[in-house]
């Protein structure tokens, strides 16, 4: 999970750091399923994202991508309103 997050990391140029790590396993479906929530934190602003998968290093990838997309989200919608910025290069 952590080189994934940090080839991640390495890719988007992103300064968010991770404060928290959970996985859950889903019952109920034909395949064994991790639910996975990460949070990140930027510039004082927290957020977590999510995702299940039936492998945990893909679960927590796109967690972590789901997060960031939040946060850049909120960056674009308080451009104006706080100092919070990151820049996620494509």
């Amino acid at each position: 999970m952590d080189a994934a997050i940090k080839a991640i990391e390495k890719i988007v140029n992103s300064k968010a750091k991770v404060i928290g790590y959970e996985v859950k396993s889903i019952r109920g479906t034909t395949e064994a399923q991790g639910n996975v929530s990460i949070t990140i934190e930027y510039n004082g602003y927290s957020i977590t994202g999510r995702s299940a998968h039936t492998d945990i290093v893909t679960a927590s990838a796109k967690a972590y991508v789901n997060a960031l997309n939040k946060l850049y989200v909120h960056n674009k919608n308080t451009a104006n309103k706080t100092t919070c910025e990151i820049e996620i290069d494509a």
